[in-house]
């Protein structure tokens, strides 16, 4: 490497299974990126000079001592921004605590293994924005913790992971406002910790696999909630305090629902804009007619609304008048036949939505030569019906959709 290059790939040389760069190589402090494929080697000396300059260091393919790499790393990259860690075995955690310059952190398909059996791994770097944390696995150990506590992190995802049993993570940022868990497997009690995120604005857990979900996210912030596809071995506890929630998309297994405590405060949503709420697999399991009352009452100031037809289809017809759907404009039912109980639950639903523009059905089956008119006629005979039934115990002091204006929508079928 010539004096004065500003980016450097290099494989180093190996000398028992050690690596270090060559000592003769010149031009250490003007290199601002350093790319290492290491080839599976212990890392030994590391660079024998101080990189002053370095603000990208990539390490692929090693193995290391986690306090090894962090102490050479605070000590001679003091102007590291970015650091990327791919396909390493890391022995004894990775502390990443005393790199002040450190604002994007990427560890990619590495192997965190606790030697000592109790170990802390964390991350706590002062001017993090940015940290990724994809198809690790970190192996089971009594009361091994992840903790990530870094004061300026704005964004964090944990991707594919698996955390063995006794690893448990928590997250504590107070600037943290987007934080995506996807592909995650859990195999604790503890889970995932997320309750000292005071600024978080987006949260979406997707297709994990939990033990055990115990959900606590007492922030006003909070923008957009999504849980969708997610198995859990245990009930689930979903508490969500969001005065300013936009966004609420819930696709979960039925089985989760049993036994389950689903609370969100304040129980109307005023701000709420879109929602999606699904329950999928529920051939096994009958559906809680109190949970679903509140699910239906976090949701009940939503414009647009996908709902499955068993969240309404277990309530009465006290049930529905009880809850008033003023600004829903679009609807998206989903159901997985086109029956007459499900036909006679959703003509109590869309009597409470007055202001409704639009009406989607995705279906599984339908009866054969069914139409979109046929659907619409049939619904509106039933909403007539159920508007009587309604005013003859209420009166007529509230606006409701009637069956006239049902046949003034835009309604289509769709296929799912």
């Amino acid at each position: 490497m010539a004096s004065g290059y500003n980016c450097f790939v290099f494989v180093g040389y190996v000398i028992h299974n050690c690596f270090a760069l060559p000592m003769s190589a010149t031009g250490y402090a003007s290199l601002r990126v350093l790319k290492l494929n290491l080839q599976d080697c212990c890392l030994d000396d590391l660079l024998p000079a101080t990189l002053v300059s370095l603000e990208v260091l990539s390490l692929k393919s090693l193995r290391v001592y986690g306090a090894l790499l962090e102490a050479w790393i605070s000590t001679n990259c003091p102007s590291l921004k970015r650091l990327n860690l791919e396909a390493i075995k890391i022995m004894d955690g990775f502390p990443i605590s005393y790199t002040s310059s450190l604002q994007e952190l990427t560890i990619h398909n590495c192997y965190v293994n606790h030697i000592l059996g109790f170990c802390k791994n964390s991350i706590k770097g002062s001017s993090l924005k940015n940290v990724t944390i994809s198809d690790c696995i970190f192996r089971e150990a009594e009361l091994s913790k992840i903790k990530i506590a870094c004061s300026s992190l704005e964004n964090l995802t944990l991707r594919g992971c698996v955390f063995g049993s006794g690893c448990f993570v928590s997250i504590a940022c107070p600037l943290l406002e987007n934080l995506t868990i996807h592909k995650c497997f859990v195999d604790e009690s503890n889970g995932i910790d997320i309750r000292h995120c005071p600024s978080l604005i987006n949260l979406m857990i997707s297709q994990c696999t939990l033990q055990l979900l115990h959900l606590n996210i007492p922030t006003s912030s909070l923008r957009k909630l999504s849980i969708f596809e997610c198995s859990s071995q245990f009930p689930i506890s979903i508490a969500v305090s969001a005065e300013q929630l936009q966004t609420l998309s819930l696709k979960l297994y039925g089985s989760w629902w049993k036994g389950s405590v689903f609370e969100i405060q304040p129980q109307k949503l005023i701000c709420l804009q879109e929602a999606i709420v699904e329950f999928v697999d529920l051939q096994f399991f009958i559906t809680d007619k109190d949970i679903c009352n509140s699910v239906l009452r976090a949701v009940q100031y939503a414009r647009v609304l996908q709902l499955s037809i068993q969240i309404i289809e277990v309530l009465s017809e006290e049930d529905h008048v009880k809850i008033l759907f003023e600004n829903l404009l679009d609807l998206v039912m989903v159901c997985d036949k086109l029956e007459a109980c499900q036909m006679i639950a959703m003509a109590c639903f869309l009597m409470r939505a007055p202001s409704l523009r639009t009406l989607t059905i995705r279906y599984e089956q339908k009866s054969s030569g069914i139409s979109e008119t046929d659907v619409k006629e049939d619904l509106a005979k039933l909403l007539s019906l159920a508007v009587k039934r309604y005013q003859s115990k209420h009166g007529n002091s509230e606006t409701l959709l009637l069956g006239d204006q049902l046949m003034k929508l835009k309604l289509s079928l769709h296929k799912n």
